[in-house]
């Protein structure tokens, strides 16, 4: 018996341009807030792993309208996405990161409070949070959530 392929999964993206977001890792630009302090390696190995480039080639790494933690595991699967990250660059302390908006109700709205200049992008990542005194140990990265008080301000 021969099968017939399905359907391709397919993201629709919005018609607008991805943006393009740069943050230093070094430098939040914040005075308030936990002000985390991050390892080259440790976050150069995160960004080139195994997982990472995975979720980056499947375009998997979702993005979410506020910080949507902790429902069944580290994100929940009840919520739509509302962007993916299409591409990731590590120039120490430089991170650079590609987001395209989702053509769905969430990703309308992500795409206009961006617009407004009222929110930025937050990065998800697992791990062993060093706080204000010891480096952040990332494991993994999910995507980048889009906030109203991001912890690295976008150059």
């Amino acid at each position: 018996m021969k099968f017939s392929l399905g359907t391709p999964r397919q993201l629709k993206f919005s018609d607008h341009g991805p943006v393009i977001d740069t943050v230093d890792l070094t430098n939040r630009h914040r005075k308030t807030g936990i002000a985390r302090q991050y390892a080259e390696d440790n976050i150069a190995n995160m960004l080139s792993g195994v997982d990472t480039k995975e979720r980056m080639r499947h375009k998997q790494m979702y993005g979410y309208v506020g910080h949507t933690f902790y429902k069944h595991g580290f994100f929940s699967d009840e919520v739509e996405p509302s962007h993916v990250c299409t591409d990731i660059k590590l120039d120490w302390p430089y991170l650079q990161h590609t987001e395209k908006f989702l053509a769905n109700d969430k990703g309308k709205i992500a795409e206009g409070l961006y617009d407004s200049g009222t929110h930025g992008f937050s990065w998800a990542i697992g791990g062993k949070d060093g706080g204000e005194f010891f480096p952040t140990k990332a494991a993994f990265i999910q995507g980048f959530d889009l906030v109203g008080t991001e912890s690295f301000v976008s150059l």
